[in-house]
């Protein structure tokens, strides 16, 4: 994922890396980033490794806060099965998770 300022051509790497992959370090077919209003972390809905990811602005990896790759495809709380998008409340205490292959929505508690 790439940060953009405008009207500048070339963007900075906030999070993952040049490959697709399921290390730390790597995101695979990413589908939505939630930016929250401190501004210090990203949550990424990693869809192809069926997590959601928490990425510290300047990090160099991500920690996994629901699901795993295995993607075991059962609906037990946070495991996902190539979830699609998230939202955060306005409060940020909560992610909402569409967790499309499991063909429901999950709510996950940031604190």
């Amino acid at each position: 994922m790439q940060k953009f300022i405008l009207g500048n051509l070339t963007g900075v790497t906030i999070a993952g890396d040049n490959d697709a992959g399921s290390a730390s370090n790597q995101l695979n077919r990413p589908t939505t980033i939630i930016l929250p209003h401190n501004n210090s972390e990203s949550y990424i809905c990693d869809t192809s490794n069926n997590q959601i990811q928490k990425w510290t602005m300047g990090a160099s990896s991500s920690i996994t806060i629901a699901g795993s790759v295995s993607g075991l495809g059962d609906s037990t709380l946070y495991l996902l099965n190539l979830p699609y998008d998230i939202w955060i409340d306005l409060d940020e205490t909560y992610l909402l998770i569409s967790d499309s292959s499991n063909c429901l929505a999950q709510r996950y508690t940031l604190r």
